[in-house]
């Protein structure tokens, strides 16, 4: 990411930032990678006059209002199921499905999402990555590969 943005995260110790501190640190930002934990709606578009694109590490985008991003300009893109399920069958990391205790394997009441695999460190990486190469496309003058809108609709 360093070679096309200067980059801002919360460290491990302060996890999800407030949405008012998100709103102070973002305000002169092109493009925003957002979490599950954060809300994007027209009034937080408001805040910003640059915003190019928000890029939502996490497959949905229910806590995202994408035709009040496509009304401001901005491009919303989201990380697809592909990467998720290649990212859980290739894990080398505990939870992974190898290591599920056989019993609850043979369980007929249990199932195993991928909500479960998405919250290993190396998932969330490779999403994250992958949120920050679509915010690079819409920056390059490009269309996401994974938009859920069309900017000026």
């Amino acid at each position: 990411m360093a070679e096309f943005c200067d980059a801002v995260m919360p460290t491990k110790d302060e996890g999800v930032w407030p949405r008012a501190q998100l709103l102070g640190l973002a305000a002169d930002a092109d493009g925003l990678v957002l979490s599950m934990a954060d809300r994007v709606d027209a009034a937080f578009l408001e805040r910003w006059c640059r915003l190019r694109v928000v890029s939502a590490t996490l497959k949905g985008y229910d806590n995202f209002d994408a035709d009040a991003c496509a009304r401001r300009g901005v491009w919303l893109t989201i990380v697809p199921d592909t990467l998720i399920v290649f990212s859980m069958e290739n894990w080398a990391l505990p939870g992974r499905p190898a290591q599920i205790p056989e019993r609850l394997l043979k369980q007929p009441r249990t199932l195993f999402t991928p909500h479960l695999g998405s919250a290993v460190d190396d998932v969330r990486r490779r999403m994250s990555l992958e949120a920050a190469r679509q915010v690079r496309q819409a920056l390059e003058g490009r269309r996401p590969d994974h938009a859920v809108n069309q900017p000026g609709r």
